[in-house]
């Protein structure tokens, strides 16, 4: 009986993987209603407090650029623990780096946060910009007209 279980799940994994293919190939593709609307403005923000937050605002400049959408400035602002993973897990640290070549991109660091966890903007990759507070650049970005995202 287990076997005949095992047997129909791998059946199951094996005639489902080509639409799993197709979907994720699908969800690179952003509609086109969706790039017109999104290049009105071409100033992009997010405020990110964990990794998963982080490698998502990666993942969505990745697939702005993909699908040719205009960005002026992509901006990052991070405060929290994140900041003494970005400094301490080289395989992050080397992720961002390569994020901050992109002339369009910037990612800014709450002082605050810093000062709490014993940080300084050395150990971070070069690139990274001091903010005063999170909460200000924030206020700041959406007062300069972008497009924030807060997860």
């Amino acid at each position: 009986m287990k076997t005949l279980a095992k047997l129909l799940a791998l059946l199951l994994v094996i005639a489902s993987a080509p639409l799993l293919a197709t979907a994720q190939e699908s969800t690179k593709e952003m509609p086109q209603q969706m790039i017109e609307h999104i290049s009105k403005t071409p100033n992009i923000g997010f405020a990110v407090k964990t990794e998963k937050a982080l490698r998502g605002a990666l993942g969505n400049y990745k697939r702005l650029k993909e699908n040719k959408v205009p960005i002026e400035h992509f901006e990052v602002v991070i405060a929290g623990k994140i900041l003494k993973d970005i400094s301490r897990n080289q395989k992050l640290y080397s992720l961002v780096e390569a994020q901050l070549q992109q002339k369009d991109f910037k990612i800014t660091v709450c002082a605050v946060a810093m000062k709490n966890l014993r940080l300084h903007l050395e150990d971070l990759p070069n690139g990274v910009e001091m903010t005063p507070t999170y909460s200000l650049r924030i206020l700041e970005l959406q007062a300069l007209g972008y497009n924030m995202i807060i997860p």
